[in-house]
């Protein structure tokens, strides 16, 4: 078989054809443009779209005849309607929103009340000193706080200071709570005034410990008492120091520790009065060292209230 000359239509294989200055070749034959390394026809000659006029009219005709079909039979109306349906309409209920009553009362939760016990109420000598206990509420409270007001003459307040409170809840399970101040006696005062308040307590909503150790004069342990049993081999110490300081120590079963606790040293004379209130840092694992004030009555028993949250890993 002879091989087609490179130079040759692709269309038609002709040879004869004319070349412009880009290298492109028109075919005599069939009109046709083409490059022959590609042998690909760039466009098609006038006589070609000469012989392509009539199919592409032929197409266009179509198109346009579709188009109007499509037109009229949408302006046409249909030749038959459904009957319109009869919707008879839904009677909506009203609704009405009641408006703000600004001026309603509204339930106002009372403050607890704490029933305050003094035990020392001494003052003149230049210092301010008051003890006592806070009864056991009818219900919880938390955060009770005592507080100690300085009356000048003719009933006038000159102030009030906040007293030292053992434990951070009353509650009907736990023991009395201490309280204690002492402080300078203010120039002008004749009378003093001591009240407590409190929270409404919702609840202790995570697990918290609540120690009491009991120790005699000579500071030997006589009982413990502790609300959780996880803690039920915590133990403390108090050891005298010859500087008349007093050293104190707590220890909790392996693996349990306390967050933040909060511990106060009380010291009890005859009767149960409370003498000294003594707040200190936490002694949990980790032993302190306190210096003891000094007091009138002589100490016949001593407490160690220890109050926090049992730390979860």
């Amino acid at each position: 078989m002879a091989r087609r000359s490179p130079l040759a239509c692709p269309q038609c294989a002709s040879a004869s054809a004319c070349e412009d200055g880009y290298g492109v070749r028109r075919c005599s034959d069939c009109g046709i443009e083409f490059r022959p390394r590609g042998r690909v026809p760039i466009r098609v000659s006038a006589t070609q779209t000469k012989r392509l006029g009539g199919w592409a009219a032929t197409m266009i005709f179509v198109g346009v005849a579709a188009a109007i079909g499509v037109r009229v039979a949408m302006n046409s109306p249909p030749t038959s309607l459904p009957p319109p349906m009869d919707l008879n309409p839904i009677a909506m209920p009203a609704i009405e929103i009641p408006l703000f009553d600004s001026t309603a009362s509204f339930p106002v939760l009372e403050p607890p009340s704490i029933t305050v016990v003094t035990h020392r109420r001494e003052f003149g000598d230049g210092r301010v000193v008051a003890t006592g206990l806070l009864a056991r509420p009818s219900s919880p409270i938390a955060r009770p706080q005592v507080h100690v007001g300085f009356l000048g003459a003719e009933g006038v307040e000159l102030g009030s200071l906040m007293a030292d409170v053992a434990c951070p809840r009353l509650g009907i399970d736990i023991l009395p709570c201490p309280w204690g101040f002492s402080g300078l006696e203010p120039p002008g005062l004749t009378d003093l005034r001591i009240w407590a308040t409190g929270q409404t307590d919702f609840g202790e909503f995570e697990k918290t410990a609540h120690l009491r150790f009991s120790f005699d004069d000579e500071f030997g342990s006589t009982r413990v008492e502790c609300n959780l049993p996880e803690l039920g081999e915590v133990h403390a110490q108090l050891i005298p120091q010859a500087n008349g300081e007093l050293w104190v120590g707590v220890g909790l079963p392996e693996g349990q520790s306390l967050r933040d606790p909060q511990a106060t040293l009380v010291g009890y004379a005859e009767a149960s009065l409370v003498e000294l209130v003594i707040p200190m840092p936490s002694p949990v694992g980790r032993s302190r060292t306190i210096e003891l004030p000094e007091h009138d009555r002589p100490i016949v028993r001593w407490q160690l209230w220890i109050d926090g949250p049992l730390r979860s890993w």
